[in-house]
Formats: structure tokens, sequence, C-alpha cells
């Protein structure tokens, strides 16, 4: 309940014992529609973190949520202009019609360790998903990149590919349905996305046909 609505949230905030649950939910949204295209983004809000990690992990948040809405922006003004261009082809044609929704998860959240995915779905002639995670280390407060994780100097990449390659042929073997395309991974990217799961295992994240077929996810 707390999830579905920032009131509600904000209600059973003063409620003990749940309070603490409660903060971690709240989110705002936004909404438009425009020449067609339409938005609806949930952007969660996190609280009840020590200072550092709360503003820090706000700020990530809100950066990556200022790209959807940029992107959104720029999806609207492309419509307009192609409105503008074929104003009744377009207003007959429903696929012309686009619309992006994004929402979020709380991930893990434990003594250490809070993570939180936000995931956004685009649809127009077809349906695209994108997933971007976000974790914080409670104790220094810093959103953790990849390289955080390791020692400075080491040659992680290297060692998550192999791991990566192993894991995409084990799974491959053990189910015939599951398919990965090993010979196009180029590796881990400085910038990859990744999250660290409730089992404390970090569990890097893939785009949809970066590694494998569209039907995979």
């Amino acid at each position: 309940l707390a999830n579905a609505s920032a009131v509600t949230a904000r209600a059973v905030e003063r409620i003990p014992v749940i309070g603490d649950l409660a903060g971690l939910l709240t989110f705002r949204t936004f909404e438009e529609t425009k020449n067609g295209v339409e938005a609806h983004f949930d952007i969660p809000r996190i609280e009840g973190l020590n200072s550092a990690a709360q503003q820090n992990l706000n700020a990530a948040v809100d950066g990556y949520a200022a790209e959807l809405i940029a992107q959104y922006e720029e999806e609207a003004k492309l419509a307009g202009e192609a409105l503008k261009e074929a104003p009744d082809y377009l207003k007959e044609n429903q696929t012309a019609r686009t619309s992006m929704e994004s929402t979020f998860e709380v991930l893990t959240d434990n003594e250490r360790i809070f993570s939180i995915g936000m995931e956004t779905t685009s649809v127009s002639a077809g349906s695209n998903v994108t997933k971007k995670h976000f974790t914080v280390d409670k104790q220094s407060g810093a959103v953790l990149s990849l390289d955080r994780l390791f020692q400075e100097g080491s040659d992680y990449a290297s060692v998550l590919k192999q791991e990566v390659l192993r894991q995409m042929g084990e799974q491959m073997q053990a189910d015939s349905e599951k398919v990965y395309f090993p010979e196009a991974f180029e590796g881990i990217k400085a910038d990859q996305d990744f999250y660290i799961n409730r089992e404390g295992a970090l569990v890097p994240s893939f785009d949809k046909y970066d590694v494998a077929p569209g039907l995979m996810g």
C-alpha cells in the first residue's frame, strides 16, 4: 500500500515498527502527454539512511530520472515535428503513439548495502525494457561503482568476463531454452550496471540484445 500511494506512505510513517520501511518507499511522479507521447515515471525518494548515503543516492536517482524526462521530451519533440508533416496519417495510425513508464523496486536492504532498481518500459511499434540499478554503501555513504568493489589496480574486469562466460555456458548446457551470445560479449564496461543481491552476490545487468536474443530479456 505504501508503494502504491505517496499519501499512504506518509501515513504509515507515523506507525511504530513499520515507519522506517515506509520511509524508503515514498516517491514522486512525473506524468505528461504531448504529441501522442505519454510518460509516467515513478521516481523513488529514499529516506531512513544516514545523511550522506541518503543524499548521494537520491542525487544519483534524480540524475537518472532527469535523463528519462529528457528522453521523453525529445520523443515528444520528434513526434510534434512528424505531426506537422503528416497530421492526418499520424492521428489515424495508433502505432504512432509512444508510451514510457518507469517503476522501481528495492532489491537489497541490509546493515551494509542498499540496492534499488528502476525499470523503464518504452512502447511504440514494439516494446523495449531497460533497467538501471543503484547501490549505496550505508557506512561510507558512497554510491558504488563497480571498480570500488575491488582492490585498486586489480584486473577485475577480466576475471568477471570469464565468470560471465562460464555461467553462460553452464546455463545453456543445463537448459536448452536459455540462449546467450558469448561470442558477442565484449566484456565488463567501466560503467557496467550492477547490483548486490540479498545473498551479497554481485549481479551485473545487461540491456536487451547486449548478450542474448530479445526473448531472454
